[in-house]
């Protein structure tokens, strides 16, 4: 008798008129479980490498991770360290130094894809102690020591002559470099077909310390794509552009429009760890003189890890394989934190 009435209840549900909604479901107050995450944005991102060149660092630094995914009314902390060994010495300039960036930022998500974000930098610029070891890399290699030899091991100068034959000086010491302010908007998530893409717009204000930022503000903004390929490996491109409104800084001269790309590589290695691999191209950075007006590049790689959730580290170095070897830094160790909140 059983089976006969629930063949009857079964006919009577399939039967039902189209224009008949079915019953709603009883509201039980446990919430509906929440949408997944778009493939396109379940990679980890970009190792957050701004150009570590001591002359670059005194204006706005255009971040290349902006595919961020925060849920509305989350938070995210950002805690990053850089440092850089750079060398160039020409007959119209000498850089020889040693530089650190210490950047404390972080967003808050208004919706779920248009967060607020702002960051301040705190600069140093030094002798340093990594001479010895890009020393070491070059006689392992058998590459030239690009007349390092002609300096003190572990100096310090950095002098540019412009082109009316004076002669200026960034001296060594520890400032405040500028604020900066973000916006950031999760365009399209991105689906079977098409990339994930990300708009971000940045305005750093003239708050720094004297010799470690710009008089005037600095504008800039980013637009990413991300696809993710075979589940593990995702692809990024990242292109920016910087505004200055005044090129002159400590005397030195710099290009009113900056542009930059980054191409990166991930590879999930397991759901919380993930090895990166980039290249970044930085169009010229001053007027004069040659070669610090002629563009330069970088090559990356580093790991990110979740060692708790919410709770990751990044860690990554930087190199320039690519001439003129004097515009850009030789080496660079970073490492980064994030903390959702």
């Amino acid at each position: 008798m059983e089976h006969i009435l629930l063949c009857a209840l079964y006919a009577a549900l399939l039967c039902q008129p189209a224009g008949e909604a079915a019953a709603a479901p009883e509201d039980t107050g446990v919430p509906a479980t929440a949408p997944a995450v778009p493939d396109n944005l379940t990679g980890r991102g970009l190792l957050d490498l701004p150009d570590p060149f001591p002359l670059a660092v005194l204006h706005l630094q255009l971040p290349v991770n902006t595919l961020e995914v925060l849920e509305e009314g989350q938070g995210r902390i950002e805690p990053h360290f850089n440092w850089a060994n750079n060398y160039g010495l020409e007959d119209e300039f000498t850089i020889d130094a040693e530089t650190y960036r210490y950047e404390l930022g972080g967003w808050y998500a208004l919706r779920s894809d248009f967060y607020l974000g702002a960051a301040l930098p705190l600069l140093a610029r030094d002798g340093g102690v990594l001479d010895s070891v890009v020393d070491g890399f070059h006689d392992a290699f058998g590459l030239t020591d690009g007349r390092r030899s002609l300096r003190p091991r572990n100096g310090y100068e950095i002098a540019i002559q412009d082109e009316d034959g004076g002669v200026h000086r960034l001296d060594r010491g520890a400032g405040l470099g500028d604020l900066v302010l973000k916006l950031h908007w999760n365009v399209h998530p991105g689906d079977r077909w098409f990339p994930a893409v990300a708009i971000e717009g940045l305005s750093s204000l003239p708050t720094s310390t004297a010799g470690f930022g710009s008089s005037g503000a600095d504008f800039g903004m980013t637009v990413s794509f991300s696809k993710t390929f075979l589940r593990d490996l995702h692809l990024y491109a990242v292109l920016g552009s910087t505004y200055l409104t005044d090129t002159r800084t400590e005397g030195i001269r710099y290009e009113k429009h900056g542009f930059q790309y980054t191409l990166g590589i991930e590879w999930s290695v397991i759901r919380s760890f993930s090895l990166v691999f980039q290249a970044a191209g930085f169009s010229p950075l001053l007027r004069s003189p040659s070669p610090l007006n002629r563009s330069r590049s970088y090559v990356a790689f580093g790991l990110k890890w979740e060692f708790l959730k919410g709770m990751a580290l990044e860690l990554s170095a930087i190199e320039n394989l690519v001439p003129p070897f004097e515009s850009s830094a030789d080496i660079a160790l970073s490492t980064g934190f994030s903390f959702t909140l």
